[in-house]
């Protein structure tokens, strides 16, 4: 089940690691970014 609830994100895929690492990065990294939530679920609120 696990396998088949990526194909149906609109990205097409599970998020992995480095996903999660590439949105850290970039808040760390943006001085304009203060207090947000940010969702990273492959567009899985839009489903």
């Amino acid at each position: 089940m696990y396998l088949h609830a990526g194909s149906r994100l609109p990205v097409g895929r599970a998020g992995e690691a480095h996903d999660i690492a590439q949105t850290y990065v970039y808040l760390m990294n943006n001085e304009f970014v203060t207090g947000q939530t940010v969702v990273i679920d492959g567009g899985g609120v839009l489903v």
